[in-house]
C-alpha cells in the first residue's frame, strides 16, 4: 500500500486485499486467480486496484 499511495507506483496488486480479490472475482469468473487476472493489466495494476474498491464503495444502483 505504501508504495501504491506514498511513491505513486503504477504497477503494485494488493494480492492479500481482500476487497479487491472478492471485486475482480465477481466481475470476471470465481474460477479464475485473481494474480493472473490482474497479470494482464500489467503496468497498471495499481489503477485496477483502485477501480476495484471504488466499485466496492459504489452505492447499489
Amino acid at each position: 500500500m505504501m508504495n501504491m499511495f506514498w511513491f505513486g507506483e503504477p504497477d503494485i496488486w494488493p494480492d492479500g486485499d481482500v476487497a479487491a480479490r472478492k471485486t475482480l472475482e465477481r466481475l470476471t469468473s470465481p474460477r479464475r486467480k485473481t494474480v493472473r487476472t490482474a497479470a494482464r493489466f500489467a503496468p497498471h495494476r495499481s489503477y485496477l486496484a483502485l477501480y476495484m474498491w471504488r466499485h466496492v464503495d459504489a452505492r447499489p444502483a
